[in-house]
């Protein structure tokens, strides 16, 4: 899959991706559905780079992109905090701390989180739940 550019069908070319676009991506996951592909495309490969392109600072962009479109990591993204879908209601907040950073807060369901190598969190770094701030914060390894 990655040999074919599957899995940077979203990242820009300078990143190493093929940017496909989000109708390729579609066809992509509907042709994967059809024989059940047990796969990280989705959370990696979609998820994980529209994550780091919209919200990614310009060092993780360097940092993630080419490593999730030449499928060299799979990572997952921990957004929902509630039952419903709600990626702009955030309270997770990301504070300094002696070691680097801290995070505060709960995520409700991390889609392949047990077969990442990274997890992509959602935080807020100031601001209330329903601010517009928002960063994405790398984690540890899960």
């Amino acid at each position: 899959m990655t040999e074919m550019g599957w899995a940077g069908v979203l990242i820009p070319e300078d990143h190493g991706g093929v940017a496909m676009g989000h109708v390729a991506a579609g066809v992509i996951a509907e042709e994967m559905g059809r024989t059940l592909t047990a796969s990280p495309f989705l959370s990696t490969a979609v998820m994980g780079a529209i994550a780091v392109t919209s919200y990614g600072s310009t060092g993780q962009r360097e940092q993630w992109l080419s490593k999730i479109a030449d499928g060299t990591v799979n990572v997952a993204v921990a957004i929902d905090e509630n039952r419903s879908h709600s990626p702009a209601l955030v309270s997770t907040t990301v504070q300094p701390s002696d070691r680097g950073f801290r995070i505060s807060g709960s995520k409700s369901f991390v889609a392949d989180g047990h077969v990442a190598d990274q997890i992509l969190v959602s935080a807020r770094s100031s601001g209330g739940a329903q601010d517009e701030n928002r960063d994405l914060v790398v984690s540890c390894t899960p």
